[in-house]
């Protein structure tokens, strides 16, 4: 965090305010766009999980996924189907 405070704000603001970074790092990791471990530091994501992120499925309801059928077009729609214990 440090690195990027003094890379981004400059050498003045960095002796400033050096934890001014944190509020911007920890809201692009909550966004996905970089991550944050226990420890508190930050990466970018790698290219493959930025891929595997992008490529989730969508639960949707039954019918939800039958009219994305129909569309004809491929979607990445997962069907979640509730099971009643009611009996």
């Amino acid at each position: 965090m440090r690195e990027v405070a003094r890379r981004v704000g400059g050498k003045k603001r960095c002796q400033k305010e050096p934890l001014w970074a944190k509020p911007p790092l920890i809201h692009l990791a909550n966004s996905g766009h970089i991550q944050m471990n226990e420890m508190g530091h930050f990466r970018f994501l790698p290219e493959e999980e930025k891929k595997k992120k992008n490529k989730e499925k969508l639960h949707v309801s039954p019918q939800i996924a039958e009219i994305l059928a129909r569309s004809g077009k491929p979607h990445l729609a997962a069907v979640h189907e509730i099971e009643s214990d009611a009996e």
